[in-house]
């Protein structure tokens, strides 16, 4: 539902992992191949956050 967004919130939409998860689905559904952008997007928020969480992770 990014379209009904003001036009800044609607960038910032679309570049979360939620906005490009939503995109690769409407893309699924629409009979098309998600293109590269939106898994790319969602890899990169994975091994971001990953290296975050792996380096300030304690068992304490």
């Amino acid at each position: 539902m990014p379209e009904v967004l003001p036009g800044a919130l609607s960038t910032i939409g679309t570049a979360t992992p939620m906005g490009a998860a939503l995109q690769s689905i409407r893309d699924s559904w629409g009979g098309t191949f998600p293109g590269i952008d939106e898994p790319a997007l969602m890899a990169g928020y994975t091994v971001v956050f990953g290296a975050i969480a792996a380096r300030t992770f304690r068992w304490e």
